[in-house]
Formats: C-alpha cells, sequence, structure tokens
C-alpha cells in the first residue's frame, strides 16, 4: 500500500507506466481454446490445431501458450506394473 501511494504522489495518478516488450497476440478466451483442444484431443498435432482454432498466429505461439499451461505435445502414458513373476526374472 506505501508503494502504491509513494507512485501516486510522484506520478499523480494511480496509472501503470508502459511495459517494455511486444504485447501479447492472443486473448485469454484464445488461450483457453487452445487448452481445451489439446485437453480434448492430446493425440492431434499443432498443424492440426492450428487449423481447427483458424487464427493467423504462428506455431511457436501456440507452442508457447501451450508450455505456458503445461500441456506438451504427448500425454504420458500408463505402464503395467511388475508383477512378483516379473520382478524374480528380472532379479536373475
Amino acid at each position: 500500500m506505501q508503494h502504491f501511494l509513494e507512485c501516486f504522489q510522484q506520478r499523480g495518478s494511480e496509472e501503470n507506466l508502459p511495459h517494455t516488450g511486444r504485447p501479447r497476440k492472443t486473448s485469454t478466451l484464445f488461450d483457453r481454446m487452445l487448452v481445451d483442444i489439446a485437453l480434448t484431443h492430446p493425440d492431434i498435432p499443432y498443424t492440426v490445431s492450428h487449423d481447427i482454432s483458424n487464427s493467423n498466429i504462428s506455431m511457436s505461439t501456440i507452442h508457447h501458450r501451450l508450455r505456458e499451461k503445461g500441456i506438451r505435445k504427448w500425454r504420458a502414458v500408463k505402464r503395467a506394473l511388475l508383477t512378483q513373476d516379473h520382478a524374480i526374472k528380472r532379479l536373475k
């Protein structure tokens, strides 16, 4: 709160200063749509998700947005656990 008051006294306004860097090309709604596509269809590649979204953003942008949400191109497959017989044979 104190930092806010100091900034308000210095600038005379509660507005933030402009940030550096390029603004995001995608909205939060579009990002959510990409995540929904990736979660409902985990087996499709990024090119197909790009076609489904019908947008003019690059493939690397799609990749970056999904990586921000912890989604990668593949999902880990559940594997069968070793049975007692398998464990004994492996030890031999």
